[in-house]
């Protein structure tokens, strides 16, 4: 009888320990899921776009790929050959001309601020170009900057580009983990980071020129608008519109 008595105090005791043992364990994984969230906040706001690159880009984009260089170069220049590049567009008769501009595009070469500003907003961890440097000399050496405007009004003087920002490498991203076939990779193109930096200025001048004459309006127009998380925003909207649709049992077309 005192067994049996002390297997059931046991017993009580065991369950009593498990339940305070799950509630335990469910208060880590909160208080955890909690800190994660908070540091996935933190990091989006710190750099959205390296944050979106961690959730969708998938481990192999760094993957080698598994043909030659030639093979590559025949199949994307296949791909992206336009045998109409020299088209001449003309405007349909239906559609009306824009009303001359209030605000003047600015001509004046860019000045040391404007890049500045360029530079501050680039990622550091972007890949560099031919010349090996990233953005972070521009931001930190002020030296460095004023021969970058020095040798921008060289450049709006004479109206001659220089070659180096013109060449690029391009660099092959895995989509899937098929590393054998040419269409499951997406290639991009490595620039010069001074160049960009001189033509962001060029960049947020003619924004700035479209926005204030109302050539193009920000309900609509999204994709390269300074400020604008575009991706976010559309993909956020898009979501919304499919899981309506699938709720209410309506037909939606998406393209």
């Amino acid at each position: 009888m005192t067994g049996t008595e002390e297997e059931q105090t046991i017993s009580k005791q065991w369950h009593s320990l498990l339940r305070q043992h799950n509630k335990l364990r469910l208060s880590l994984l909160k208080k955890q899921e909690q800190r994660n969230k908070i540091a996935a906040e933190k990091s989006f706001k710190k750099d959205p776009n390296k944050f979106s690159q961690s959730i969708f880009h998938p481990p192999t984009q760094n993957a080698q790929p598994e043909f030659s260089a030639e093979e590559a170069q025949q199949y994307f220049q296949n791909t992206y050959t336009d045998i109409n590049r020299d088209y001449i567009y003309s405007a349909h008769p239906e559609m009306s001309r824009p009303k001359l501009p209030s605000t003047i595009f600015s001509t004046r070469c860019p000045t040391i601020i404007e890049l500045q500003k360029s530079a501050k907003r680039k990622r550091n961890g972007a890949a560099p170009g031919l010349n090996g440097l990233t953005y972070v000399p521009y931001k930190k050496c002020t030296a460095l900057l004023k021969f970058v405007v020095k040798l921008g009004r060289k450049i709006w003087k004479k109206k001659d580009i220089p070659a180096d920002w013109a060449r690029a490498y391009i660099i092959l991203l895995a989509k899937s983990e098929d590393l054998k076939s040419l269409s499951e990779f997406r290639p991009i193109a490595i620039t010069s980071t001074v160049g960009k930096i001189f033509f962001s200025v060029i960049s947020d001048r003619l924004q700035f020129f479209m926005i204030q004459n109302h050539y193009i309006t920000r309900d609509l127009q999204k994709g390269f608008l300074f400020g604008v998380p575009v991706c976010l925003e559309h993909s956020f909207t898009l979501m919304e519109a499919l899981r309506e649709a699938k709720e209410c049992h309506q037909q939606i077309v998406v393209s």
